[in-house]
């Protein structure tokens, strides 16, 4: 499946536009590269923040198994960076974690064209597990930190070397749905970070 920021996103951003409105976006795990990446073409998207974030965009496989990108910008495809084709995982239920680490290893020109320019993004709030089995969550954040150090630009790093992909929020109860696969973490963790997160949050929303 190929995602999209269009059509209604850009309805209620050109909404808020005509009001002056400041809008922050909030978004988690494979949500977070296409509105990263569309959030720096509108000057009027003020704040980002990511949970479990990537710092590029990563491609999908169709019915067939063929490569394709995961998402479009403006009828356009975002560059992605290709998964491998010899992976097979090593425990049940699955960690995609070693997927995204060695897809990347192997395609550092797609790495290139694919890294979301954060540096465009006013201000950037990251949210992710030292321990995440998804994907190396804390891994893309520090690199996500450290391009925008490069132009200048702070970036609030919020991190637990303990907890997993899913960050539990204040009042929140431990997500059990979605696909089946390792996601790292322990709910006591998962709980620590999402409430050191709610203190930079609640000071945005």
């Amino acid at each position: 499946m190929t995602g999209r920021f269009e059509p209604s996103g850009c309805e209620n951003l050109a909404w808020c536009t005509r009001r002056s409105c400041r809008i922050q976006t909030g978004h988690a795990s494979c949500q977070t590269p296409q509105p990263a990446s569309a959030s720096w073409r509108w000057p009027d998207v003020h704040t980002v923040i990511a949970f479990a974030p990537s710092d590029v965009a990563w491609g999908a496989r169709n019915e067939l198994g063929e490569r394709r990108p995961h998402w479009t910008l403006a009828g356009k495809p975002v560059p992605y960076v290709p998964f491998i084709d010899d992976w097979h995982p090593s425990s049940e239920p699955p960690s995609y974690r070693g997927l995204y680490e060695r897809s990347r290893v192997a395609a550092p020109e797609a790495v290139r064209f694919a890294t979301i320019p954060t540096e465009r993004i006013d201000k950037v709030v990251l949210i992710a597990g030292g321990d995440d089995q998804v994907w190396p969550s804390e891994q893309h954040a520090l690199l996500i930190a450290e391009r925008r150090k490069r132009h200048g630009l702070d970036t609030v790093l919020v991190t637990d070397d303990h907890a997993g992909h899913r960050a539990i929020l204040p009042g929140e109860a431990a997500m059990t749905g979605g696909l089946r696969m390792v996601r790292g973490g322990s709910p006591d963790a998962d709980r620590r970070l999402g409430e050191a997160a709610w203190i930079h949050i609640s000071q945005i929303i």
